[in-house]
């Protein structure tokens, strides 16, 4: 039997970790979270997580910032991040840390886009 995937959860609002972290439970994923962009890139270094999924707007640091410095470290830059906002896709386009991102979603997103993305990312990046 294989390990259960882990996805790093970063993001300001408590109460999207506690949604992500229920959906993404239930379907079988192990999950850590963090609170702001520091934090979140302490817990990558720490938990060394499958897929990470990214909030843009957060205090203390912003997730464009996040993203960049994930890919520029050796230890992170392979993993995939899923970049989330309540900003429009549009402007994440626009922004060369995006670039790097597996995928990029807008808030609020649909359950079964998220599951879908995850899936695919499992598919492209992680299956050996």
């Amino acid at each position: 039997m294989t390990d259960k995937i882990k996805i790093l959860v970063i993001d300001d609002e408590p109460s999207i970790v506690d949604a992500l972290r229920e959906r993404l439970e239930f379907y079988g994923y192990e999950v850590v979270s963090a609170n702001d962009g520091l934090e979140g890139l302490k817990k990558a270094e720490s938990e060394s997580p499958d897929i990470i999924i990214l909030d843009i707007i957060m205090p203390k640091m912003h997730g464009f910032e996040v993203c960049k410095r994930l890919k520029e470290k050796p230890s992170t830059k392979h993993i995939p991040v899923i970049l989330i906002t309540g900003a429009g896709i549009e402007d994440i386009a626009k922004n060369e840390p995006a670039l790097q991102a597996a995928a990029c979603l807008a808030k609020p997103y649909e359950a079964r886009k998220l599951s879908e993305t995850i899936h695919d990312i499992v598919e492209k990046y992680l299956k050996k």
